[in-house]
């Protein structure tokens, strides 16, 4: 069995020094993935870290009209340009002037809300640093006569197959505000029905050294 680890986007916390800081304090609760390795899966709870977030936009907005859209939102500082930031259809962005975790969940839902934002997902923290889930999840199948059965579950829970890897077992799933949920929540429902062989988000990692 393929390690879900062969699909993790890793950075180095030291190479991105207009985006991260080095204390991380844990202040919103935790969460949890289905964690997988050798043909053995268990839940893996990270802790919710409110002070900075991943925001999906919708195809074609220049980074401009990007920061535009988020100066409308007070509970976010001011978003800087550095290659994440200019390059994908996301953004990573530092939080402020919220007062509770029930408050920051108030603000990320009007995140979604709006047209152009397609998800806001906070970061995670782990011992070794911090990760993120953008959009997407990866499930992988137990036999490739699966694959009518993951386009049911998919269909079900209005998430898309993206693509294939690894021998047509492998596939990365994607989500949007119309799914039944974010790729995290995604990845669990999916693993939690043991149908397939495991289902985990797809982390990008930030490592610190």
């Amino acid at each position: 069995m393929k390690t879900i680890s062969m699909f993790i986007v890793v950075f180095l916390l030291s190479n991105w020094p207009t985006i991260f800081i080095s204390q991380l304090n844990s202040d919103c609760g935790s969460v949890f993935y289905y964690n997988a390795n050798n043909e053995k899966i268990w839940k893996e709870y990270l802790d919710v870290y409110s002070e900075r977030i991943c925001i999906g936009f919708v195809e074609d907005i220049d980074f401009l009209e990007k920061k535009m859209i988020l100066n409308k939102f007070l509970f976010l500082r001011t978003l800087t340009e550095n290659p994440v930031n200019l390059n994908n259809n996301y953004v990573f962005v530092n939080t402020q002037n919220f007062t509770t975790c029930d408050n920051f969940n108030k603000e990320l839902q009007k995140l979604i809300d709006h047209p152009k934002i397609t998800y806001a997902n906070p970061f995670l923290i782990t011992k070794d640093g911090q990760l993120v889930v953008v959009n997407d999840f990866i499930v992988s199948l137990k036999d490739i006569s699966q694959y009518e059965e993951l386009q049911m579950y998919a269909e079900q829970t209005k998430t898309f197959i993206n693509r294939v890897r690894y021998n047509n077992l492998v596939y990365l799933l994607s989500v949007d505000k119309n799914s039944n949920g974010n790729a995290l929540q995604m990845a669990n429902y999916f693993s939690e029905t043991q149908k397939f062989r495991f289902a985990s988000p797809n982390f990008m990692w930030f490592l610190q050294r």
